[in-house]
């Protein structure tokens, strides 16, 4: 399911935020946002965490 599909049906369960359509792209937005002692937890399945990796 790409990202637009995914965040439509987040917000129908009134979810917010801001969907990427990679985990790269998420993760280095991640880090822009970020101040000097955030935490950037990068969770979900094997597969995600690899792309960080």
């Amino acid at each position: 399911m790409n990202e637009k599909e995914l965040a439509q049906k987040a917000s129908d369960f009134g979810l917010k935020g801001t969907s990427y359509p990679s985990v790269i792209e998420a993760f280095n937005a991640a880090k822009l946002n970020a101040v000097k002692n955030d935490l950037i937890f990068v969770g979900g399945s094997t597969f995600v965490v690899a792309e960080i990796l």
